[in-house]
């Protein structure tokens, strides 16, 4: 979304039905499959230029994946190189790192020091669970099924998890994500439509420390003014809101994207939420969709001047 206008242009290829899956400077992280990926594509929709990627070298069903994009020139501009972290859910004892950087894709097998966690598919839909919570310094970040997020150095090649300010689980409605170069997180307490206030926290401890420090940035009343935004342009058909899809966070202003089902039968709107004013806003209204399908928002910031592949 560009100035409240929708782009369509990420069907790049038409041989293809991509899923964004991330973003990084302006560049979006897109797969052929949800399920069982391996084959990647990094697109600029400011230029409307694309790469494929060289496959990946295994196939697992569900994977967590991270995408991060850097400068290796600040001079030239042109030159830009991609790294893109994966591993496998659930993990047991090791957890296999496949790291593409340079064109190459390398495996490194890693101890893990947590229990593994199981989730179940068929109940819980995987793509929600598994996006990417951004990336700062070469270190990535990922909600856990428990009230953990998963963490791992690209730089020093390490995986370890932090504890989440609240205790939360993945039974709650929970963003995690990079909004103007802090990690932040989100939970919600239930309420009105399937949430209730939302706690917001930033991590203030050192993104390669293994033990977290957090402080509570607000707590929004996101429950009551989404309603109210809702109910007076008479968007609220059934009276309450079926069922919030999806939350992140924008990376470069105070504000938490939110996708509601507003009725039975699947139709979307998207509201923005801005943390300093605490106000809302109706960004778009989707219409009627197809309930079975599964929202997720991926955040993306459009570069003025952009970067070319």
């Amino acid at each position: 979304m560009v100035k409240e206008n929708f782009d369509e242009s990420v069907n790049f290829l038409p041989d293809h039905s991509l899923y964004i899956i991330a973003s990084s400077m302006g560049f979006l992280l897109c797969c052929e499959q949800e399920i069982y990926q391996q084959h990647y594509y990094v697109y600029n929709p400011a230029t409307r230029q694309s790469i494929a990627l060289p496959q990946a070298p295994s196939c697992a069903k569900h994977v967590a994946i991270g995408f991060n994009c850097k400068l290796d020139d600040p001079i030239n501009s042109d030159n830009v190189s991609f790294t893109l972290v994966r591993y496998e859910i659930p993990a047991e004892s090791m957890v296999t790192i496949e790291s593409f950087r340079r064109n190459v894709w390398v495996k490194i097998n890693l101890a893990l020091e947590i229990p593994r966690i199981d989730f179940h598919t068929s109940v819980h839909h995987p793509s929600n669970w598994l996006k990417s919570g951004g990336s700062i310094d070469g270190v990535f970040y990922w909600l856990d099924f428990g009230p953990r997020i998963n963490v791992y150095d690209s730089v020093n090649t390490c995986f370890w998890c932090i504890d989440v300010p609240d205790g939360l689980d993945y039974q709650h409605k929970r963003s995690l994500g990079v909004s103007r170069g802090v990690l932040c997180y989100g939970g919600t307490s239930p309420g009105l439509m399937n949430f209730g206030d939302m706690s917001v926290w930033h991590l203030k401890s050192g993104v390669r420390d293994k033990t977290a420090i957090w402080e509570q940035y607000t707590t929004l009343s996101v429950c009551i003014q989404v309603y109210t935004c809702l109910s007076n342009p008479g968007l609220l058909k059934s009276g309450r809101i079926q069922s919030n899809r999806d939350m992140t966070f924008h990376p470069a202003e105070p504000l938490i994207l939110i996708v509601l089902n507003n009725k039975k039968g699947g139709a979307e709107v998207l509201m923005s939420y801005d943390m300093d004013k605490s106000s809302s806003k109706l960004v778009c209204d989707f219409g009627n969709g197809n309930s079975k399908t599964h929202t997720n928002l991926v955040p993306y910031e459009w570069h003025e001047w952009p970067l070319f592949l």
